[in-house]
């Protein structure tokens, strides 16, 4: 991973394949094949051979300081200090779009970085309430975890926190936009940096 420090790290299934996937200051998301998955045996404890990178997506500038996946490939979102958020195209492994905070441009440096960011999804109308509950939540990292997979009516958004102590909430679809932002802190001088749902 280079001298960087890792700040998320998630299990990822993108067809046929089953991945870890981690980002950090390296300014890149990192994807390595999970090897016991694909049949091989568990490394053995005081092996000292570090497993290489299968793939990397390159499209940040500054810090990734957080990450939230979805299961089956289907969503990977990132957000960096310089206050970028990225949608990636896990098929091509380029960005899809760019979510950009309003007034970025006139925000002090300590206000820009995405401290956290959460997937929400809102189920369809015409779903059974079996398949709206996340199968298996599990907390790794920021904004992490194995859900279910997306179903096509399902409405994903995009919750950010970060150092201008505001939540924004952002649509993933084609036309990923800002839909919603709330103020949560009093003071400009303070910063939000967790989230939970």
């Amino acid at each position: 991973f280079g001298e960087g420090e890792v700040t998320s790290m998630a299990p990822m299934h993108i067809s046929p394949y089953e991945y870890f996937v981690a980002s950090g200051w390296n300014h890149k998301v990192t994807f390595w094949l999970d090897s016991q998955a694909a049949g091989n045996p568990r490394p053995q404890p005081g092996n000292s051979q570090q497993a290489q990178a299968d793939f990397h997506m390159e499209g940040h500038k500054d810090d990734i300081l957080c990450m939230c996946c979805r299961n089956e490939g289907q969503l990977l979102v990132t957000g960096s200090f310089d206050g970028d958020v990225v949608i990636w195209n896990t098929e091509s492994g380029h960005v899809r779009t760019r979510l950009i905070l309003p007034g970025l441009l006139a925000m002090r440096g300590d206000q820009k970085p995405i401290e956290a960011m959460k997937l929400l999804v809102c189920p369809g109308k015409d779903k059974p309430s079996e398949q709206r509950v996340p199968s298996e939540p599990v907390g790794i990292g920021l904004g992490t975890g194995r859900h279910a997979p997306i179903a096509d009516k399902d409405v994903v958004l995009v919750l950010t926190v970060g150092g201008d102590g505001v939540m924004r909430f952002w649509s993933t679809n084609s036309t990923a936009e800002l839909l919603l932002e709330f103020e949560i802190t009093e003071s400009v001088e303070a910063g939000l940096s967790s989230l939970s749902l």
